[in-house]
């Protein structure tokens, strides 16, 4: 007696379709951020724990995404089409200020297929590479 018809999928603004799996406009295939200038939200869904900084002088050129402090350090982009994307590239560099001492302080690079509601670990950057751009 009683019996409700399920209720249909409440979906994100940018997603529709009777699972919310289907964009309401084409994603990008691809995301390009000279730091330039503060991250937009256009590129980035989450910044959390970064600023544009030179303190480090030069990473790749000019200003770089500088994470310091001990708060959660996070950087997620937004929804990205990479169907037919064949590599991920960006410059990095540990520990200018502090060189990091331990695994836990490690960068784990991850990707998500389904919206950030499940991650996959890509690689992970250990902590005793990269102190110097690459």
């Amino acid at each position: 007696d009683n019996i409700y018809p399920p209720s249909p999928c409440r979906c994100d603004a940018e997603w529709g379709g009777e699972y919310c799996d289907e964009t309401v406009a084409p994603l990008p295939s691809q995301l390009k951020d000279s730091f330039s200038r503060a991250p937009s939200l256009s590129h980035w869904h989450l910044v959390t724990g970064g600023k544009l900084s030179t303190v480090c002088g030069a990473v790749a050129s000019g200003a770089a995404l500088h994470f310091s402090g001990s708060c959660s350090r996070q950087l997620v982009t937004v929804d990205l089409n990479l169907t037919n994307a064949e590599f991920i590239q960006f410059y990095f560099m540990y520990g200018c200020m502090i060189p990091p001492s331990n695994r836990n302080q490690g960068v784990l690079l991850e990707f998500s297929l389904n919206g950030g509601i499940n991650w996959n670990l890509l690689t992970e950057i250990f902590y005793d590479l990269y102190s110097k751009p690459g």
